[in-house]
This record gives structure tokens, C-alpha cells and sequence, in this order.
């Protein structure tokens, strides 16, 4: 305990030079109390802090207590090292004080319920903050009585899952808040037994937000008026309906087919990786127009918009993609590449069938020709100044022509 490798070795030493500074004052003073007892007298337990002779710092618990030698009276003391215990209460007093800080400062919910009755033991600030409920309001009441669980038989499920499988990751729940307010969450589970008793411990992360995006997100897709695919590892991961019913394909079934399959052949598939991956692994928007190939074989010319959705990262940019199609037709295409349409000669203008003066004599209309220089009725509408046929807009017989 003190070093020394023999004990011939320490006798004659110092023992208070082993002590640390301040600790060797207090155990002069408890020797020198110690010699004024009466044999059999004994003083309580004390901790002390010591150095070996390799300086190695040692916590003891010390004890003395008075008895009689063969040259007299003298003190005998017991030392207990209480290093390696001490290390592990302190290691776990940094252990709790750390769990307790992540638990205080996560941004996800985290509780701690009784497993057969659903009664909280524990819960953090995030779930006060989003529940609305106080700690003081939640503890030791179940969540069936706060109605915390928008269905009550999702913990039940939940609890059934924990003991079948021994925890749950990422399932979605829907909870309700003290304000009626419906929060849809990722929950994970995993029991945890303390004194005899079994506790379930919840991770619970707000998506609500995530959610609505997700939601919006599917709106766009669903109801977009070009097809949408996403691939991954040349493998779609998401098309929109308007993709399976361009390429021919039921509902659902193209999600996980290969890349190629909606191209004429794997020649054409691998020309169109080599043209455009260097371009997609530039981080580069890709418009292209290429033939492609339905579900029954036929095929058709197809406008294509592309771009990595992982430019970063080369050896995926090739791989992975977010694509948009269309069909093209002659009427879509750019005026360049339309078929030019023969114009037809303009004709020359056709003379209007003026009236003659044989005619001018034929019975008077509301609408008459009249041939002059300049028409006297004040409500003629032929142009001043005009020698020529025009026709007057006046009463028979007010009609000058």
C-alpha cells in the first residue's frame, strides 16, 4: 500500500511523510489524541489521501485503536484502500451527472414508465415542452389518464414488441398534447429494470414537421403534370403515376426494377452513363432527349431532365439521380427540329363590285351607293374628300345619291 517492497524496509520511517499535505496534520493530531486513551479505546473510521514511494496517490480509510505492548502502551492502525472503489464511484457519478445532462438537454423525448401500468417515472424538458405537461403534473400518474396516447392500444403494442423482440426502433405513433394538439412521432423502445422493478425507457422525436413536408411533398408528386423518378444504386426508388403510365408499367411495379429496363438495350443504357456521368458527377443539371422503352416493348422519344442528387460523391453521382420525363411529340419539339410547313402565295386582293350608274336608279335601301366628291348629308359616313362610290348610311329619301 505504501510502496515499500519489504517490510524491514519501512520500519523507522516517517508514516505522516506519507500523508498529503493538510491530511498529515490531522493525523499527527488523532495519533496524539490517540496516546492519551486508555488501552482498548478506539478511534472512528477517517479517510485519508497518501503517496507511495513511487508518488502514486492511494485513498484509505484509517482506524486506531489503543493496546498494550510488551514495552507498553501503543497505537495499532488499520488502513483500507479505498482507491479502485472510490475511481468507480466517481466514474459513475460522471456517468450520471453526464446521462443526466443529455437526457435534460435532448432535443427528443425522453421517458421513463413503469412497464405493467404505463405510471411516470421520469421525463425530460423536451417532453414538457411539447406535451405541455409539467413534470410535476405527469409523475406518478399513467398515460392512460393524461390520454397521452392518441390510440391506447399503440403502447400496448408497443410494450408487446419491447418483450417479444427486447426493443423497437423508429415506429411511428400519433400522441396528443395537453392542448388537444396531435403530434405525429418516431418512437423507439427498450426495457430497463431498476430495484426489482421493470421500466420502459422512450425515445420519441417530433416529425410532425417532417411529416407535413412529406405529405406536401407526395401531393407535388402524385399530381405533377411530367413524370418524376428517383433512382438509387441504378435502382428506382420513387416514380410518380404519371412515370408508370408513360413507360407502361402497373402501379408499384416498376419501384425497384433496374435503371435499364425502361432503355431500348444495356448498350444504350451504358452509352448514356458514359456521356452523362462525368456531367452528373460535376454536379450539372442533364437535358437530353433519347428513345426510351415501355413495358410492351414499343418505343418512343423522351425528353429528359436530370441531375445527381449526391454530386459529392462520385461513385454515387453516377448511380443515383433525380429524373424528370416527358413524352415528345413533333408539335413539342424545337422549331428547328419541326417539319417545315409549304406557305401558300398570297392571293391578290379581290375589287369590291362597286355599283354602276345604271344600278344607282334601283330602289332606295337604308344602305345606298352614291357616286360624288363630297356627300351633303350631315350623318353620311362616306370618307371627306373621296371621288368615288361610297355608300350612305342615310334615309331614302334623305340620301343625296
Amino acid at each position: 500500500m505504501f510502496g515499500y517492497t519489504q517490510r524491514s524496509s519501512m520500519i523507522g520511517q516517517d508514516l505522516f511523510s506519507h500523508y498529503e499535505p493538510g491530511d498529515d496534520e490531522r493525523a499527527r493530531q488523532r495519533t496524539a489524541k490517540m496516546e492519551t486513551l486508555p488501552v482498548g479505546a478506539l478511534l472512528p473510521m477517517a479517510e485519508f489521501k497518501l503517496r507511495t514511494l513511487s508518488r502514486r496517490r492511494r485513498l484509505v480509510q484509517a482506524t486506531s485503536v489503543r493496546v498494550d505492548a510488551t514495552s507498553g502502551p501503543a497505537t495499532l492502525s488499520f488502513f483500507i484502500d479505498q482507491t479502485e472503489t472510490s475511481r468507480a464511484q466517481e466514474a459513475l457519478r460522471r456517468s450520471e451527472g453526464l446521462l443526466s445532462h443529455l437526457v435534460a438537454t435532448s432535443p427528443d423525448v425522453i421517458t421513463l414508465t413503469e412497464m405493467s401500468s404505463g405510471r411516470y417515472a421520469m421525463v425530460n424538458k423536451t417532453f414538457e415542452r411539447l406535451s405541455g405537461y409539467t413534470s410535476d403534473e405527469v409523475m406518478g400518474r399513467t398515460a392512460d389518464e393524461l390520454g397521452i396516447w392518441q390510440n391506447l392500444a399503440d403502447r400496448d403494442q408497443v410494450v408487446s414488441a419491447v418483450r417479444q423482440h427486447g426493443r423497437i426502433n423508429e415506429m411511428p405513433f400519433n400522441f396528443v398534447a395537453k392542448s388537444g394538439e396531435v403530434i405525429s412521432m418516431v418512437l423507439s423502445a427498450a426495457p430497463f429494470n431498476m430495484d426489482g422493478q421493470a421500466y420502459l425507457v422512450i425515445n420519441a422525436r417530433d416529425v410532425s414537421e417532417t411529416e407535413r413536408t412529406r405529405l406536401v411533398h407526395a401531393a407535388i408528386l402524385q399530381n405533377a403534370s411530367i413524370g418524376i423518378c428517383l433512382t438509387r444504386d441504378q435502382h428506382f426508388v420513387q416514380v410518380n403515376p404519371l412515370v408508370e403510365e408513360m413507360f407502361g408499367w402497373p402501379p408499384g411495379t416498376l419501384l425497384g426494377q433496374h435503371a435499364s429496363v425502361v432503355w431500348p438495350n444495356p448498350e444504350a443504357y451504358a452509352s448514356v452513363a458514359a456521356d452523362l456521368g462525368p456531367r452528373f458527377e460535376a454536379g450539372e443539371q442533364v437535358e437530353t432527349e433519347r428513345s426510351m422503352r415501355r413495358h410492351d416493348g414499343t418505343f418512343f422519344l423522351c425528353r429528359i431532365l436530370a441531375k445527381a442528387s449526391t454530386p459529392t460523391t462520385p461513385a454515387a453521382a453516377a448511380r443515383s439521380g433525380f429524373w424528370k420525363t416527358s413524352p415528345r411529340s413533333a408539335a413539342s419539339k424545337p422549331p428547328w427540329r419541326r417539319p417545315r410547313t409549304r406557305r401558300k402565295p398570297p392571293t391578290a386582293p379581290r375589287a369590291p363590285s362597286w355599283p354602276t350608274p345604271a344600278t344607282r336608279s334601283a330602289p332606295r335601301s337604308t344602305a345606298c351607293w352614291a357616286w360624288r366628291a363630297c356627300c351633303s348629308s350631315p350623318i353620311c359616313k362616306k370618307r371627306p374628300g373621296a371621288n368615288t362610290w361610297t355608300r350612305c348610311w342615310t334615309a331614302p329619301r334623305a340620301c343625296p345619291g
